[in-house]
């Protein structure tokens, strides 16, 4: 049996309704959703849901669960009992933190809905800087070579790196836009890069798609290429990139590079939303599209996460966060500075 619901899509260009047609299955059944990276540096955390039949209006708080047992265990033994924070958040409430190379089950028992789990564990990771040399430089751009290295592990790692470097800024007294490149206040921006391993590419699925290789530059908007250990697994590979900063007469370069190890639980799931436009106009067609989870009898997601962060400086000096204000809530007005 199948039921059909219609709903109005507004189009803006015409300010018109348009009625479509939805078919969906009458077999829903409710089950807990869970949502949970977790990596070294963060507090057990966990947010719980339910799933929800499509309709054209939704009040999410509905469907947040509040009242669960929710228990992080390893090696058959109980580690944490999370509890609930507020907005279907559990955390735990004595601080502790996942550590590498551990397999954690996360277990939830609510008193509507069956009980759900996952496993996942955080890999290891490893990497290190190695040099950076300044290739060219004018009155608005500077230009970097940069070589990094990643010792792997054996077995199949899934690696994605990012580069960001901090702008100093400051607002007018309309608000925070335009900014102005002084001021003792930072962000943090992307920066796209080329490198000189080719097998970095911008989407996961086209990693194991040999028509995607990858031209231009690394990274688009938010300046993260994604790549495996396939060519190198278990050896120390020495990655090359080049980037462009702009030239900040207030500040030098301060670079990092981010280099994170996916657990294979939030690999596939990263791929799959990939592949999956919840905008696009082909959303709705006739093969539903699927999202990987790895809950059994649920849905959502349990993985863990490896990260190493790179940070240094034009001349390859470390610098530490604590160094600078750093966060668009410390902005500060350009004729204070």
């Amino acid at each position: 049996m199948k039921h059909l619901a219609i709903i109005g899509l507004s189009v803006f260009s015409i300010h018109c309704a348009i009625p479509v047609e939805l078919e969906f299955d009458s077999n829903f059944a409710e089950k807990v959703v869970i949502f949970a990276e977790f990596e070294p540096d963060s507090l057990w955390t966990v947010n719980l849901g339910r799933n929800v039949i499509y309709t054209d209006s939704i009040n999410w708080n509905e469907y947040i669960i509040t009242e669960a047992t929710v228990t992080i265990s390893a090696d058959s033994e109980i580690k944490e009992s999370l509890i609930h924070v507020g907005q279907g958040i559990f955390q735990s409430p004595h601080g502790s933190r996942p550590v590498p190379e551990t397999q954690y089950t996360i277990t939830v028992n609510t008193p509507a809905l069956p009980e759900v789990s996952a496993s996942s564990k955080i890999p290891a990771i490893q990497a290190d800087f190695v040099k950076i040399q300044e290739l060219s430089s004018d009155a608005t751009m500077r230009s970097f070579r940069i070589h990094i290295r990643i010792v792997d592990q054996i077995g199949q790692d899934n690696y994605s790196l990012q580069i960001h470097h901090l702008e100093p800024i400051c607002h007018n007294d309309r608000g925070i836009p335009p900014f102005m490149n002084r001021g003792e206040t930072t962000i943090w921006r992307s920066v796209s890069f080329n490198s000189d391993f080719p097998e970095i590419r911008d989407n996961v699925p086209d990693i194991n798609d040999p028509s995607s290789a990858q031209t231009g530059a690394v990274g688009g908007s938010y300046g993260e290429g994604f790549f495996t250990d396939r060519s190198f697994e278990g050896q120390s590979k020495m990655i090359e990139l080049t980037i462009d900063v702009p030239h900040y007469d207030v500040l030098p370069p301060y670079i990092q590079v981010s280099i994170t190890n996916w657990s294979h639980e939030l690999w596939s799931y990263i791929e799959y939303q990939s592949v999956v436009d919840l905008f696009g106009p082909s959303y709705f067609e006739e093969n539903p599209k699927f999202i990987y989870s790895n809950i059994q009898g649920g849905l959502g997601i349990f993985g863990g996460k490896n990260q190493e962060h790179l940070r240094f400086d034009h001349e390859g000096a470390s610098w530490d966060l604590n160094e600078f204000q750093i966060g668009f809530e410390l902005v500060q007005p350009c004729d204070s500075q």
